[in-house]
């Protein structure tokens, strides 16, 4: 919200710890207040408790031919405290060849909406490991076992196939990261973020799709 990202305020628990409908001010579920501003118990929280980051620079370090690298962000113990248990549930990363890989499963799916940012995200994530490892960016794969299209999306995802068929009269951005970023914490995460950049990104409008809880 800072940064005026709003994505996830549907699912944001307020100051008494209850998680609301914002047309109806219907109390959906009720959480410890502890949790409050926060989506609960899931994502960043499960990545800083189990110390998921830590453990796979770790590894992609010291233990390069490892095959058991699965950064898991489904915990039965904690999905009852979350309010979104994570639709991107866990990914496995593995090095060939010097390069650095990552096989992505997601349990559900949110076409036109969420793909597009997760996809972007773990792109992203992909890179900075690599480099903060000493690796070359690989390849990414992906997984899907509820896919789906809202049918108040049908009229945004059609628009979208359309500028999809003329998309090479558009050049593709190039992603930028600090070089001289060696540590992962070190990447600068203020509002700023001055050490990620997207250069020469080019687009044809904004096309506001709905959420749907």
């Amino acid at each position: 919200q800072e940064r005026n990202v709003h994505i996830w305020d549907l699912w944001e628990i307020d100051e008494n710890g209850d998680w609301k409908d914002q047309k109806t001010g219907k109390v959906l579920k009720h959480f410890d207040p502890k949790y409050a501003h926060t989506i609960g118990t899931a994502y960043g929280y499960i990545v800083k408790k189990m110390g998921l980051i830590d453990r796979l620079i770790d590894s992609l370090k010291n233990t390069p031919d490892d095959r058991r690298r699965v950064m898991s962000l489904w915990q039965d113990e904690y999905l009852d405290t979350a309010v979104l248990p994570s639709c991107v549930w866990s990914s496995e990363w593995d090095i060939t060849d010097g390069k650095l890989n990552v096989w992505v499963h997601q349990r559900s799916c949110d076409v036109p909406l969420g793909l597009p940012f997760n996809v972007t995200q773990y792109a992203v994530l992909l890179c900075m490991l690599a480099q903060v490892t000493g690796l070359q960016p690989g390849t990414m794969s992906w997984s899907i076992k509820d896919a789906h299209i809202y049918v108040n999306q049908v009229d945004g995802i059609k628009e979208q196939l359309e500028r999809y068929s003329t998309k090479e009269s558009l050049p593709a951005p190039k992603l930028w990261l600090n070089p001289d970023i060696k540590n992962f914490y070190d990447f600068d995460h203020s509002k700023d973020i001055t050490d990620i950049k997207l250069l020469n990104y080019q687009h044809m409008g904004k096309i506001a799709f709905p959420i749907s809880q």
